[in-house]
C-alpha cells in the first residue's frame, strides 16, 4: 500500500495570551469594545483545545487567562451579589474583574502592538539607508619628537577650527573693536605662522599665532590656517578626538612614513 502523504499543521506562535485574543479579535473583523465575551472565551478555549489535540505545550499564563475568561463567562451570565475574594483565588486569576476591565487591557495592548509594528517597520527603513562617512583619510604621523598623532585630512577638520575659533571669540579678553589703520595681511600672518613653526621645530597649538587680543588679528590667523591647510603647507594634528588642535609644518618625508607605519599596522593587526 502506498505511504499516506503526511500532513503537516503549523499554528502561528503568540507572544502571550493577549497577543492570541488580539488575533481573534481580528479575525472576527469586529471593534474590540463590540466582542461577546461569550463567543471570544469559547474561540480561546477551542484554539487551546487544537493546541491540546496537536501535543503542543501550553504555557501556564495561557490557561490562566481561560480560567479568567471563563469567570467573566459566569459573571455574565450567572449574576450575583460581588464577594470579597481572598488573594489566594486572586493568583489564580488576571487582574481583570469586569467586562470594561478585560476591554481596556485589550485596548491597552493593541496600543503597543501597533507601536512597536511602527517601530520595527522605521527600523527596517533607516537599515535600506547608508550615509557617507564625514571623516576624510585617516593616517597616523610620527613627529620628530616621536610623538604619535591621529589626523584626519578631510572637510570635518576644517569645522573644528570654525567651533573653537568661535569659542575664543566669545572670550572677555577680545575686543571686539579694531584700529581701522592696523593692516593685517593674510600673507604676511602666514609667512609669521611659518616663521614662528620653523623656530620652534614642532608642532604648537593655535592660540600660539595670535599675537594679541585684536578680533581683527584673530579672524585674520584663522583665515591664513585656512590658506595654508588648503596649500598644504600646514597639518592638524590631534592626540585624540575632540581634543587640542596642534599645527604643524608639513613634511612630505614624515607624511610619506607616517602612512607606510600605519600600512605596516593595520597589516600586522589582519
Amino acid at each position: 500500500m502506498p505511504e499516506q502523504a503526511e500532513y503537516k499543521i503549523k499554528l502561528p506562535a503568540f507572544e502571550g495570551p493577549f497577543d492570541l485574543l488580539f488575533h481573534l479579535i481580528k479575525k472576527a473583523e469586529v471593534d474590540i469594545w463590540s466582542i461577546s465575551i461569550a463567543d471570544i472565551t469559547d474561540q480561546y478555549l477551542a484554539y487551546l483545545q487544537s493546541m491540546k489535540e496537536l501535543n503542543l505545550d501550553i504555557a501556564s499564563e495561557f490557561l490562566v487567562m481561560a480560567a479568567t475568561l471563563l469567570r467573566l463567562k459566569s459573571k455574565l451570565l450567572l449574576p450575583r451579589p460581588a464577594m470579597v475574594e481572598s488573594e489566594e483565588e486572586d493568583e489564580e486569576f488576571f487582574r481583570i474583574n469586569t467586562a470594561e476591565e478585560f476591554f481596556l487591557r485589550l485596548e491597552e495592548y493593541r496600543f503597543f502592538k501597533e507601536l512597536s509594528s511602527l517601530l520595527q517597520l522605521k527600523e527596517e527603513e533607516q537599515q535600506k539607508i547608508y550615509l557617507r562617512s564625514t571623516g576624510g583619510r585617516k593616517m597616523m604621523v610620527i613627529t620628530s619628537q616621536e610623538s604619535v598623532y591621529t589626523i584626519w585630512e578631510g572637510a570635518d577638520h576644517l569645522s573644528e577650527i570654525m567651533n573653537r575659533f568661535a569659542a575664543v571669540t566669545m572670550n572677555d579678553s577680545y575686543s571686539p573693536a579694531f584700529n581701522a589703520l592696523e593692516d593685517f595681511v593674510v600673507s604676511e600672518k602666514s609667512a609669521y605662522i611659518e616663521s614662528i613653526l620653523r623656530k620652534a621645530k614642532r608642532a604648537l597649538p593655535m592660540k600660539k599665532f595670535i599675537s594679541g587680543e585684536k578680533l581683527w588679528d584673530l579672524i585674520v590667523t584663522f583665515v591664513a590656517l585656512l590658506e595654508m591647510a588648503r596649500r598644504r603647507r600646514v597639518i592638524l594634528l590631534q592626540e585624540c578626538p575632540f581634543g587640542q588642535i596642534l599645527v604643524a609644518l608639513r613634511n612630505d618625508e614624515e607624511v610619506g612614513k607616517g602612512e607606510d607605519d600605519e600600512q605596516r599596522t593595520a597589516e600586522e593587526n589582519c
